[in-house]
């Protein structure tokens, strides 16, 4: 069942779904980024599993997808919200291709107000079709998600960063930390690890470590 954000004062409240998933909420709307919900895990067997279904989601301003790999553009989540709630669907040109859901196209370095949400797209660093990272303003909070990458864009800041530590296509531990400081984050969460066995697992992980289903709230 879907819960409610913490209680108290705060500008931003960002619940981990697992993966690279994360739901953002604020007075600003509500944005899912990479949410990943289904059970399946390629030919990977999955470790956790998301904290409540996709069928309670009723409330989306938008969702955004970082590129077209299953474990980001889950299909099945993603046109489930957008039957709910009738989110604007963000993505690059593969995504938009994979879906069957009317999607906004946005290329590297193209900016958007979308429901009256800033989104920048930044590059990523992965194999595949122009992967994208995203940065969002929520209630003058601004967010980093880097989706899957090695490498994070020069002279990016960003008050909150999400950033992939898993070291398989991705940044490991102590280059997420790196990056993290290179962005000036007050505040970083690590992301894509331990989902998937025999691959991407990892301990020792640096910044704000979340486990699945958890709150933290910012400002």
């Amino acid at each position: 069942m879907l819960d409610l954000p913490p209680e108290g004062k705060w500008r931003v409240a960002i619940q981990y779904l697992g993966h690279s998933g994360f739901r953002i909420v604020s007075k600003s709307g509500t944005v899912y980024i990479d949410p990943y919900f289904s059970v399946e895990g390629g030919h990977y067997k999955r470790l956790v599993k998301p904290p409540f279904s996709v069928n309670d989601i009723k409330i989306a301003d938008l969702v955004l997808v970082t590129h077209d790999h299953f474990d980001h553009c889950d299909i099945p989540s993603i046109e489930t919200i957008k039957k709910n709630t009738n989110a604007v669907i963000v993505g690059n040109a593969a995504v938009e291709r994979k879906l069957h859901t009317r999607t906004t196209i946005m290329r590297p370095e193209q900016v958007l107000e979308l429901k009256g949400i800033p989104v920048r797209a930044v590059p990523a660093d992965h194999p595949g079709e122009t992967p994208l990272g995203y940065v969002i303003t929520l209630n003058e909070v601004t967010i980093y998600h880097a989706g899957d990458t090695d490498s994070v864009p020069e002279k990016l800041k960003c008050d909150i960063a999400l950033l992939p530590a898993g070291g398989t296509f991705t940044m490991d531990p102590k280059q997420a930390e790196e990056a993290a400081k290179k962005l000036g984050a007050k505040l970083f969460i690590p992301m894509h690890y331990n989902t998937f066995e025999p691959i991407i697992v990892q301990g020792g992980l640096p910044g704000h470590v979340m486990k699945v289903g958890e709150w933290v709230t910012y400002g």
